[in-house]
């Protein structure tokens, strides 16, 4: 998910590298929210569904100095976020830029390798 001032952009199941790279090449199981036709799908923090996913990975938008932390301090105190199978496991994850890196073969590599060291 990639994180905005006041909602969520969730990465879907077509039309980007990140997306082929997560669910076709490794297999990656879909989070309950995840658009099964569309290349990603916005949610407002207000108005968030139930996640029911395994892992959360989450990438802030790089803004200004202090918006990312402020955007992420609001998801936390969302109901939704803390009824999280993967924040009660403690399987959420803060990544650098997915979105950008998966573009090229190195940054596919690096994400990969990223995921290994979590899962050891």
């Amino acid at each position: 998910m990639r994180l905005y001032n006041q909602k969520i952009r969730v990465q879907g199941l077509i039309d980007h590298p990140l997306n082929e790279l997560l669910y076709s090449d490794l297999g990656l199981r879909l989070g309950s929210c995840v658009p099964l036709n569309q290349m990603s799908k916005e949610f407002e923090l207000d108005s968030l569904p139930p996640f029911q996913t395994d892992h959360l990975f989450i990438s802030p938008r790089q803004a200004k100095a202090g918006e990312d932390d402020e955007a992420y301090a609001s998801l936390q105190q969302c109901a939704v976020w803390n009824a999280t199978k993967a924040v009660w496991n403690k399987r959420t994850r803060l990544i650098p830029n997915w979105i950008g890196m998966s573009w090229s073969p190195v940054g596919r590599n690096q994400i990969m390798d990223e995921l290994l060291e979590w899962q050891a």
